[in-house]
C-alpha cells in the first residue's frame, strides 16, 4: 500500500515496508501502479514463503517460552530484552522537505520477524525462504530490498500492536544497530546462509538517499528510472506495464 494525501496544503506519504523495498530495491516502476491500488498477484514463492513464517512463528511458540518485556528492562541497557517472533510493528516517521511541500512526512509501517537487544546492541533478525536457497551460497551480500527491509525496522518506532495512538509506540535504547538477514529451507527451516552487519553511516545514508527518492517519486516530482535488467522485468507479474523489456 502507498499513499499520498495533501490536507490543508500538507502533505504526507503513507507505505508499507514491503511496498517500499519492493519498489527500490527492485522496480521503481511499481510505485505508480501501488498509487492506483494495482499490485501483482502473489507468487507462489510468496505463499509458500508467508508459510514458512507460520510454522516458524509456530515453533517458537511451542519450544521457547517468551516473558513480556518491561519499561524498566528497555530503559536498561545492561539488560538483554527479545520479543517474540513477528510480535513487533515498526512505524518509521521522516520528515521531508519537498518542492511546494516544505513541511511534508513519511510514514513506513511493518511488522519485523524478530527483534532484541543483546550487550547493548539493537538486533533486527529477518528470515527468508526462497525456492532455491542455495543460490545465495555464492553471494557475499543481500539483495537490496532485504537489506533496505532491515534498515527501516532498525530506524522505526516499536509496538506490540498496530495502532495509530502514539502512546503505544516506543524506542529501545541501544548503543549501535545490526542487523540480520537469514536465508532458510523452506521445508526443513535450516538456515542456508547467513548475511550480517553492523549499521554504518553509510548504509545510513544509503537508507535515507532511498527514502528521499521514494517519496520523490510518490509525489510526482521525479520519474522513476528503469533498472534496465531484462530478467526483473521477465519475473515480473505486473500485467499492462509498458516498461517491460520482455514485451
Amino acid at each position: 500500500m502507498i499513499e499520498v494525501k495533501v490536507s490543508h496544503g500538507e502533505l504526507s506519504i503513507v507505505a508499507t515496508v514491503s511496498d517500499f523495498c519492493s519498489s527500490m530495491g527492485y522496480c521503481e516502476f511499481k510505485i505508480p501502479f501501488a498509487l492506483k491500488g494495482i499490485k501483482p498477484p502473489p507468487t507462489e514463492a510468496t505463499v509458500e514463503g508467508a508459510k514458512a513464517h507460520q510454522r516458524q512463528e509456530q515453533f517458537e511458540k511451542e519450544h521457547f517460552e517468551m516473558v513480556s518485556v518491561t519499561n524498566e528492562q528497555l530503559a536498561d541497557l545492561k539488560k538483554d530484552v527479545e520479543f517474540a517472533y513477528e510480535s513487533i510493528n515498526t512505524r518509521l516517521i521522516v520528515p521531508l522537505s519537498l518542492p511546494q511541500y516544505p513541511n511534508a512526512n513519511m510514514s513506513i509501517f511493518g511488522r519485523a520477524d524478530k527483534v532484541y537487544r543483546s550487550q547493548g546492541t539493537l538486533i533486527v533478525e529477518e528470515s527468508k525462504f526462497p525456492f532455491n536457497p542455495t543460490k545465495y551460497l555464492q553471494t557475499f551480500e543481500p539483495y537490496p530490498d532485504h537489506k533496505l527491509q532491515t534498515l527501516l525496522y532498525l530506524n522505526s518506532l516499536f509496538a506490540n500492536e498496530n495502532s495509530l495512538d502514539s502512546k503505544n509506540w516506543f524506542e529501545i535504547p541501544h548503543q549501535q544497530k545490526a542487523w540480520i538477514i537469514n536465508v532458510k529451507d523452506r521445508k526443513t527451516g535450516e538456515t542456508i546462509k547467513t548475511f550480517k552487519g553492523l549499521q554504518t553511516k553509510d548504509l545510513e545514508q544509503y537508507m535515507k538517499g532511498n527514502l528521499q527518492r521514494f517519496a520523490q517519486i510518490a509525489a510526482g516530482q521525479t520519474q522513476p528510472q528503469h533498472h534496465q535488467r531484462q530478467a526483473k522485468c521477465a519475473k515480473c507479474r505486473l500485467e499492462n506495464c509498458q516498461h517491460n523489456l520482455c514485451h
